[in-house]
């Protein structure tokens, strides 16, 4: 007879856990284990949730709009990411982001590269000024393309997360910095970030002196962090097993 539960859960994680692995890795291993086996540890839930919650993503809708990048080169996940299917779900990794970042904005657009060929329904699609150069240039094709004077930005591959986290970086409108969310490690997470467009200018000025990491680019432009409720649920999908059926 198969073994089950927390041993069985500890036996996957050991095949693929190192002593050296961070606690934040260890707990990111835990969350794909009980993916993998049927526990759901934390299911993919609907984008909304409480009542609370829909009243204030109302409110911040129209202040605000939202982008889904969707340029990343997907090499180590070996397939096209925003197309492949997201797991726990019938979606695919963009309908996934898509549908939770429309849950906390009323306008919603997918920035990539011009070859491409996205199409979602009330979706619109932002071209990549910068293909090839990273996360960084994608945020400012991005801003430069608001149409609010705030933008929320997250990563297709953060199938993950749920309104209540977008919600956390969205609320505080009137913020004139990058608001992002600390990694649990003295460091920041640089996605999802939700920041004013107006910071076009100083993420610019990065990348043309040579900067390529967001990181970087959005402490440079004095990016505030908030921690995390859930910090398993901010984790990206690199590779297949990261998105364990």
């Amino acid at each position: 007879m198969p073994f089950k539960g927390r041993f069985q859960e500890r036996s996957f994680v050991g095949m693929f856990a190192s002593s050296r692995e961070s606690a934040d890795t260890k707990r990111r291993r835990s969350l794909v284990a009980h993916i993998a086996l049927g526990g759901q540890l934390y299911p993919l839930t609907p984008p909304m949730g409480s009542k609370e919650m829909r009243r204030l993503s109302r409110r911040a809708q129209d202040k605000i709009d939202g982008f889904v990048l969707a340029g990343g080169q997907s090499r180590r996940f070996g397939s096209d990411k925003a197309v492949a299917q997201a797991p726990g779900t019938s979606a695919t990794f963009l309908e996934r982001a898509v549908s939770v970042m429309q849950s906390v904005t009323a306008r919603v657009f997918v920035v990539a590269p011009l070859d491409r060929p996205y199409e979602l329904p009330d979706v619109a699609r932002v071209d990549d000024e910068f293909p090839g150069e990273g996360p960084l240039g994608a945020v400012i094709s991005a801003l430069r393309a608001a149409g609010s004077a705030r933008c929320l930005i997250m990563a297709v591959d953060q199938v993950w997360i749920d309104t209540a986290h977008l919600l956390i970086l969205a609320e505080p409108a009137s913020d004139p910095r990058p608001i992002v969310f600390d990694n649990g490690q003295g460091g920041i997470l640089p996605l999802p970030v939700a920041l004013p467009a107006a910071c076009e200018t100083v993420l610019a000025a990065e990348l043309a002196r040579g900067e390529r990491s967001l990181t970087r680019a959005l402490l440079a432009a004095g990016s505030i962090s908030r921690s995390p409720d859930r910090p398993a649920l901010l984790a990206d999908v690199d590779a297949p097993f990261d998105a364990a059926d």
